[in-house]
């Protein structure tokens, strides 16, 4: 029986530790990304900012965004179900934001906007993952 007890502790001890991890990987993540995309913003603001510019700027955000997804998915699998909820609502959210991104350069490649002007309000997407 003792023995059966240290395994158990052993297990709850290793899941604690797994979740620890995938939720400090998560906030990093996060972190990381909310970062990229100001800097993006910024480029995306100046006025003489180039296309090639964007580019670069949404190709560094598109990588970050594969390390958040996957930082997600850590906490999904990690648990509890209160957790998981939580990481989805943020990928949510976070996705918006990425997707806006996506919208406004894909116009700039078609010549249909310029750079972002400060004063103009932002467009909220009904449009969810």
């Amino acid at each position: 029986m003792l023995g059966q007890e240290r395994s158990q502790r052993r297990q709850l001890q290793t899941a604690r530790e797994h979740r620890r991890e995938a939720y400090g990987g998560l906030i990093a993540s996060t972190k990381l990304l909310s970062a990229v995309c100001r800097r993006l913003s910024d480029v995306v603001r100046n006025e003489q900012s180039t296309p090639e510019q964007w580019q670069v700027s949404f190709a560094e955000a598109h990588e970050v965004w594969s390390r958040f997804s996957s930082a997600v998915v850590a906490v999904v699998v990690a648990g509890p179900l209160s957790a998981a909820a939580a990481a989805e609502v943020l990928r949510v959210a976070m996705y918006d934001c990425e997707k806006a991104g996506m919208d406004w350069l894909e116009a700039a490649d078609n010549r249909s906007v310029g750079p972002v002007s400060r004063a103009e309000p932002a467009r909220r997407h009904g449009r969810r993952p």
